[in-house]
């Protein structure tokens, strides 16, 4: 995919899907994406039946629909609170 040696190095100590390099013509860098459970239970679902079962949250609970999903999913948030 067209990277040198360093940027192929530098991959090379990523921690895997967590790590991510971006490379633009402006510049690069390397990122952690360390999303924690509760971010995850959001971002890191997308399959057709999940987004139906979302939307069936959302018609039944309204606003609260999030609270809902998290307690689906097993992920404690009363913390956050």
């Amino acid at each position: 995919i067209g990277l040198n040696e360093v940027q192929i190095g530098i991959l090379k100590t990523a921690a895997k899907k967590r790590d991510y390099y971006y490379l633009s013509p402006e510049g690069r860098r390397l990122f952690s994406l360390a999303l924690g459970p509760v971010a995850l239970a959001f971002v890191g679902v997308s399959d057709k039946e999940s987004v139906v079962q979302v939307r069936e949250l959302a018609a039944s609970h309204g606003a609260d629909w999030p609270f809902q999903w998290l307690q689906k999913k097993g992920v404690r948030y009363d913390h956050l609170l």
